[in-house]
């Protein structure tokens, strides 16, 4: 296998992302609803996101500047400036709405109202959730790290209230893959689908089980 050979300090900035965010797939997509400090609601879509911990449950979303003017995002300000958000898991049917909500709109504009999405009261935090999406983690921002040298910022955010629709459950407590049905990013204008699965004779879920 012959392997070409890149360093990032010596390229510019697309090219960059083109192998960082080709190579690192699927990624799961955060559709991240704030609300900012004068009340105005606001929803959009991160790729650079994740869990980190289950117990207790930590998220982490990276969120880089508007291009070219640099200003922080609107998602990013509600955040400092409330400590509050609800990551929201993006499903088949949402995939349209979440990239109508990706577009660079002023902060007064509502992205529920643009992209058809309904906003629903949390029950824990004053942000707003999304009515239409399966899986809620309401969350209260623990940390927000700009990151040396770049211009995103690493929010890690504490889970301190879930909402999973029922029939997205299954007896086991486990979610149902199926019935979730989650898109994942690729590069690009690529998504892709969690149908095609295959599994190894190992499962983390009893090892954690058996440590409850």
């Amino acid at each position: 296998m012959r392997k070409l050979d890149f360093d990032p300090a010596r390229m510019e900035r697309i090219s960059i992302y083109k192998i960082v965010a080709g190579a690192v797939v699927p990624r799961p997509i955060g559709l991240i609803s704030t609300a900012a400090a004068d009340g105005h609601f606001n929803v959009a879509p991160f790729s650079f996101f994740n869990v980190l911990s289950s117990d207790p449950p930590y998220l982490a979303v990276s969120m880089s500047k508007h291009v070219p003017d640099g200003r922080p995002k609107d998602t990013l300000r509600n955040i400092l400036d409330t400590g509050e958000f609800v990551a929201n898991i993006v499903s088949e049917d949402l995939a349209k709405a979440q990239d109508a909500c990706s577009e660079d709109y002023p902060p007064e504009i509502d992205e529920f109202q643009v992209s058809g999405l309904t906003p629903a009261p949390s029950v824990r935090i004053g942000a707003p959730t999304v009515l239409e999406s399966r899986v809620n983690f309401e969350c209260r921002l623990f940390q927000a790290i700009p990151l040396p040298k770049s211009t995103s910022t690493l929010v890690l955010g504490e889970v301190v209230h879930m909402r999973v629709a029922e029939e997205v459950m299954d007896a086991s407590g486990r979610v149902n893959l199926a019935k979730l049905a989650p898109v994942g990013r690729i590069v690009g204008n690529a998504y892709c689908h969690t149908r095609d699965v295959f599994t190894l004779q190992h499962d983390a879920f009893d090892i954690l089980a058996k440590g409850k």
